[in-house]
């Protein structure tokens, strides 16, 4: 679980918008761990969902808590603030995505970090789950494969990131 005192975050500090991103390969425990955070802490915490074009996952019954599912035609009308490409489907956010008087917790990708901690309107922490291949094949079997734009190498900024294994 996470400790917010030993993570450098701050909540509305010179009017920006703070976000933890929890990023991972699929299966790696994102979402649960956005979860945990959350329910620790309700009072000051807001999970932001992501707006998708792609299908909800049968397999997946957390799938829509933590996405809301949409057409191109929205998609095209959105204010769209960061977007991530699935194979096949977009996943983006606009600015009302995140509250700025709460963390916000943020299960996202690595390009989408890479880009939000750019935006000086933000304040970010990433929090990468580092597991390895061999336990996500075991954990998740039906969405393994290999995903090397996911991997912890890329990241670019990483003056705010704490690697958990998990």
């Amino acid at each position: 679980m996470i400790d917010f005192s030993k993570v450098n975050i701050k909540i509305n500090e010179d009017d920006k918008i703070s976000v933890i991103c929890i990023m991972g390969k699929s299966g790696s425990g994102k979402s649960t761990y956005a979860n945990k955070i959350f329910n620790s802490y309700p009072q000051i915490t807001n999970i932001v969902k992501s707006y998708t074009t792609r299908k909800v996952r049968d397999y997946d019954p957390n799938d829509i808590n933590t996405h809301i599912f949409v057409d191109m035609d929205f998609y095209n009308k959105s204010d769209v603030l960061l977007e991530y490409r699935g194979d096949g489907y977009y996943n983006f956010v606009t600015p009302e995505s995140f509250d700025k008087d709460l963390v916000n917790l943020f299960v996202v990708d690595i390009d989408a970090y890479n880009l939000l901690c750019n935006l000086p309107q933000y304040y970010v922490t990433g929090i990468y789950l580092n597991v390895s291949d061999e336990v996500l094949k075991e954990r998740c079997p039906e969405r393994f494969k290999e995903e090397p734009h996911l991997e912890l190498s890329r990241i670019i900024n990483k003056k705010h990131l704490k690697v958990i294994d998990n």
